[in-house]
């Protein structure tokens, strides 16, 4: 598999990862809620941020999808490539700007692990 490919698996992988963590979350919130340990209020404004957060996240993986890895010249081509269309998308779509950050990050390391395993 080429490094290209790989990043784009890895990328998708760390971001359903992320998506994974948002819904724990959510369900650990809904387990304070019923212990009485946070109010309702704090319960649904979190639990509506964390919603954005998933939906934002959910909107790009098809996106991953459609990405040719052929036509970059190299993984770090492809990775800023890729960087900067998710972050448009996001920025469009209106999504919390934490998913900019989100997105930043799991390329940075996706790349990071890649062109260390080169080494």
């Amino acid at each position: 598999m080429s490094k290209r490919k790989l990043f784009i698996m890895l990328l998708r992988a760390e971001i359903e990862d992320t998506m994974e963590g948002i819904e724990q979350l959510s369900f650990v919130m809904e387990n304070r809620l019923n212990k009485g340990e946070i109010t309702n209020y704090v319960y649904n404004g979190n639990k509506a941020f964390l919603a954005q957060e998933h939906a934002g996240l959910e909107k790009l993986l098809p996106l991953l999808d459609g990405v040719d890895t052929g036509s970059r010249k190299d993984v770090n081509a492809l990775a800023f490539e890729t960087g900067d269309m998710l972050q448009r998308e996001a920025k469009a779509a209106d999504d919390p700007s934490v998913i900019l950050e989100i997105i930043s990050r799991k390329i940075k390391k996706v790349l990071k692990y890649i062109t260390e395993q080169q080494e």
